[in-house]
């Protein structure tokens, strides 16, 4: 009879917890931690085809955004030395590299989210709509822009395109001079930027929008949120 009783209790006990988690509970930290890892990888994937558009008509419109406000002043001066056909050159292949090294920059990106330990996991859940957005900012985006360099450098390399500014519009006017820049770290920054921006778009829609949630886990992670739980997620 006890041991009836005993595996009866278990039976018990399983069938409550198989009952419990289909009904989105209990949660653990580390359902919480990986179904915002999805939500974030999920960001990525979806943001990184229209983070940059080819202009194939010289708009030299992405060479402004990556300079410095003092250092964009030298292609007007460029243009006055006759350096407009080779700063529309310089803008098309631009944004062809940024394309480029947005599919190489994919992966970094999602390894980078994968390995992060999330130990404020429930507090990022319950936090703002971008919460674990900025929470990835602040935990990879030095080491992000380190690692996407390269293959922005490797991208400039395959394209014939010079690493620095001067380089590319091939002009030694000393009206240019002081007024060159890595045109690859810029662009590495600026794909770090656009992304985390894309990502907190999706990670936004995710919160908001059932239908975002891709996965099994995401719909019971942001499903626990927005139910406004006020218990703690039990570890297990």
């Amino acid at each position: 009879m006890k041991k009836f009783i005993a595996v009866f209790a278990l039976i018990l006990t399983l069938t409550s917890c198989d009952l419990l988690k289909q009904m989105g509970v209990p949660l653990s930290e580390l359902d919480v931690a990986n179904g915002l890892k999805e939500a974030l990888i999920q960001g990525v994937n979806r943001g990184s085809g229209s983070l940059f558009n080819v202009q194939a008509n010289g708009n030299s419109g992405l060479l402004n955004e990556l300079l410095p406000q003092d250092v964009s002043k030298v292609l007007e001066v460029a243009r006055t030395l006759g350096l407009s056909p080779k700063i529309n050159q310089l803008s098309t292949s631009l944004n062809q590299a940024a394309m480029n090294s947005v599919q190489k920059s994919v992966p970094i990106f999602i390894n980078s989210i994968r390995t992060i330990n999330i130990n404020d996991a429930w507090n990022i859940l319950r936090g703002d709509q971008n919460a674990a957005t900025n929470f990835l900012r602040n935990a990879t985006q030095g080491a992000l822009v380190a690692a996407i360099s390269p293959e922005v450098k490797q991208v400039f390399g395959t394209m014939g395109l010079k690493p620095n500014l001067l380089g590319n519009l091939g002009s030694k006017s000393p009206l240019l001079q002081g007024f060159d820049v890595d045109l690859t770290q810029l662009l590495a920054g600026a794909i770090t930027q656009k992304m985390y921006s894309k990502i907190a778009v999706e990670e936004t829609r995710v919160r908001q929008d059932v239908g975002a949630r891709s996965t099994a886990l995401m719909q019971r992670v942001f499903a626990a949120a927005s139910s406004n739980m006020n218990a703690q997620p039990m570890l297990r």
